[in-house]
C-alpha cells in the first residue's frame, strides 16, 4: 500500500512537472519566430505533405523522417502546429522519459534532479520546439534505452528488441547524424551484456541492430532512387534524358539509386575533414559544444567528462550490474573518437541528446556521495531537489533561453504587417521578385499563400533589404540572392514606388507609370 502511494505521488510529480515544461514549450513554439531551417523545411516539404516528404531528400537538411511525422499535422491547417508540433510532444514526453530510466538506475529524488539538469541544457531547450529533427532523435534514443534496460537486465520479451530496432531506424530516419548515438547504444548494449554472460541477449540484441541497419538503409535506398531517377531524367547528358521516373527505377533501380547516393554524398553539409585537423583542434570543437550546454563550462565539462569517463569504468569493472556507469564511459568515450574517425565536425546542435549523458554523470557522482548522506536528512534531501529545479527552470526564463531565433525573418513578418497595414494585403500580392530565400518561406508560413516570381519589371512587387541599397557592399551571402550590383536600381526607381518600409527592408509596387 506504502509503494502504491509513493508510486502515485512520484507519477503526480512528474505529470506536474510535464505541465511545467509544457506550458514553457508551447510559449516559446507559438511566440517565438521560425527561423531559416525551419521555414525552409515547412516551405520544401512539412507544406507538401507526408507522401512527398518522404521521397524528397535534396540534402541533409531535410530531416526526412521529422518531415514524414510533421506533414501529417499539415493537416490540421496550422503552420506552426504543423512545423513545431512533433518537437514539441517530443519535447514533452522527453521529460517523463528521462524521469522514467533515471528512475531504474538511481534513487527518486535524483531521478528528478536529471530531469532538471537534462532540460536544463540549453542545446535540449534551444531545440525543443524547433522544427527540426532533433528532439525527435532524443525520444528515439532514449526508449531505445528503456528498451536496452530491459534487454540488459532480462525483462524482456520480444517486444523490447523490437521497438529497440525500430528506435534505431526511425532516430536514422528522423536525422542522419543520429548515428552519434545508435553506435554508442549499440557498442554499450553489446559490451554489457558480453560482460555479463548473457549471449543470447547478445546475440539477439546484434539482430535487432543489424535489422535497423538493413531498414535504414531501405528507407534511403527508396530515396536515393526518387533523386537519382529525377537526376537522370533531367539531365541531356544522361541516356535516361527525358525517360519517366517510375521507368528509369523499374528498368536501372541500381544507376539511379547510385546518382541519388552520389547526390547526397556531393553535398557540402557531409563533407569529411581533414582528419589531422579534425584531431588537432578536437577540444577546441568540445570547448564550443560544451559552452551550448551550460554557459561558460566548456572547458569545466571537458575535464568533467575526461574524469567521469574513467571513474564510471572503473566503478563498472567492479560491479558488472552498473548500467548507468558503462552507459556513461562509452557514450563519452566514443564522442571524440567518432569524430575523429568520421573527420567531421558537425553543427553543435546535432548532440543535443548528449544533454542526456551529461544529466546522468552527474547523477553518477549524486549517487555515490550525496544521496548517502542525504538520505539520513529527508527534509534537507527534498530541499536541495527542489533548490535545484526552481534554479534551472528559472534558467530557462533568462534571455538565452528566451532569444529571439530569427533575425531577418522577423524584419520580413513585419516589414509584411506594415504594409497590411498601409493598406495592402498579402493575398492581393500577384507576382513578385524574390531577392533572398527567406521572402518566400515567410510568406508561405505566415500567410499560406506562393507568390509567383517573376523577373524584375514583370513583377507587381519587389521585397528589398538594407544590404542591397548599400552601395557599399558588393557581395552578399547566401541566402541572400541579389547584390547591389546584380541589381537594377534604376529600373526599379522608373516602375516602383515604395508602399511599406522598416530599419531593414523596404517594400515596393509597381506605380501606375510602371
Amino acid at each position: 500500500m506504502k509503494a502504491t502511494r509513493s508510486r502515485d505521488k512520484n507519477m503526480i510529480i512528474i505529470i506536474m512537472l510535464m505541465v511545467v515544461y509544457g506550458s514553457i514549450y508551447a510559449w516559446r513554439m507559438f511566440t517565438n519566430m521560425p527561423w531559416y531551417d525551419e521555414l525552409y523545411t515547412y516551405y520544401s516539404f512539412i507544406s507538401r505533405g507526408p507522401i512527398y516528404a518522404t521521397i524528397h531528400w535534396p540534402l541533409p537538411n531535410n530531416h526526412v523522417g521529422y518531415s514524414f511525422l510533421s506533414g501529417f499535422l499539415s493537416y490540421f491547417g496550422n503552420a506552426t502546429i504543423a512545423l513545431r508540433g512533433v518537437s514539441f510532444i517530443c519535447a514533452v514526453s522527453n521529460i517523463y522519459l528521462v524521469y522514467t530510466l533515471a528512475r531504474k538506475l538511481v534513487d527518486n529524488k535524483i531521478a528528478y534532479i536529471c530531469v532538471f539538469l537534462y532540460a536544463g541544457v540549453f542545446l535540449v531547450h534551444n531545440m525543443a520546439v524547433q522544427g527540426r529533427g532533433y528532439t525527435l532523435s532524443t525520444t528515439c534514443y532514449l526508449i531505445s534505452l528503456l528498451c536496452l534496460y530491459r534487454i540488459c537486465f532480462d525483462l524482456n520479451g520480444k517486444k523490447e528488441y523490437i521497438i529497440y530496432s525500430l528506435c534505431l531506424t526511425m532516430g536514422i530516419y528522423a536525422v542522419p547524424s543520429s548515428t552519434f548515438w545508435v553506435i554508442p547504444v549499440c557498442v554499450f548494449g553489446g559490451l554489457f551484456l558480453l560482460s555479463n554472460g548473457r549471449i543470447k541477449n547478445l546475440i539477439k540484441l546484434v539482430i535487432a541492430s543489424v535489422a535497423a541497419a538493413i531498414m535504414s538503409f531501405g528507407i534511403y535506398f527508396m530515396i536515393w532512387l526518387s533523386i537519382g531517377s529525377n537526376l537522370l531524367s533531367k539531365d541531356p547528358a544522361s541516356a535516361f534524358y527525358g525517360v519517366y521516373q517510375l521507368d528509369i527505377i523499374k528498368k536501372q533501380p541500381l544507376s539511379a539509386a547510385k546518382a541519388g547516393l552520389d547526390y547526397m554524398l556531393a553535398s557540402p553539409y557531409i563533407q569529411s575533414m581533414d582528419t589531422d585537423i579534425v584531431r588537432k583542434e578536437i577540444f577546441v570543437y568540445l570547448d564550443n559544444l560544451f559552452e551550448q550546454f551550460y554557459a561558460g563550462t566548456g572547458k569545466v565539462l571537458i575535464v568533467f567528462f575526461a574524469i567521469t569517463a574513467v571513474t564510471a569504468l572503473i566503478r563498472f569493472i567492479k560491479d558488472r550490474t552498473r548500467f548507468l556507469e558503462l552507459f556513461t564511459a562509452v557514450s563519452i568515450v566514443l564522442l571524440p573518437v567518432m569524430l575523429i574517425v568520421q573527420s567531421v565536425q558537425p553543427y553543435l546542435r546535432v548532440f543535443s541528446f548528449f544533454g542526456l549523458v551529461t544529466a546522468f554523470s552527474v547523477a553518477m557522482y549524486l549517487d555515490m556521495f550525496v544521496s548517502g548522506v542525504l538520505r539520513s536528512r529527508s527534509g534537507l534531501y527534498t530541499a536541495v531537489v527542489c533548490l535545484t529545479g526552481a534554479l534551472l527552470i528559472g534558467l530557462l526564463f533568462t534571455y538565452k533561453y528566451r532569444a529571439p531565433m530569427a533575425d531577418r525573418e522577423l524584419d520580413i513578418a513585419e516589414v509584411l504587417s506594415v504594409m497590411e497595414q498601409n493598406g495592402t494585403a498579402v493575398n492581393d500580392m500577384t507576382g513578385i521578385y524574390y531577392t533572398d530565400d527567406y521572402q518566400k518561406y515567410v510568406i508561405k508560413f505566415l500567410y499560406d499563400k506562393e507568390i509567383p516570381e517573376y523577373p524584375l519589371g514583370e513583377c507587381d512587387f519587389v521585397l528589398v533589404s538594407d544590404i542591397m541599397e548599400d552601395p557599399s557592399v558588393d557581395h552578399i551571402e547566401w541566402p541572400m540572392l541579389t547584390c547591389y550590383g546584380d541589381f537594377d536600381t534604376e529600373l526599379l526607381k522608373e516602375r516602383y514606388e515604395a508602399i511599406a518600409s522598416t530599419d531593414r527592408y523596404t517594400i515596393y509596387k509597381k506605380s501606375n507609370n510602371g
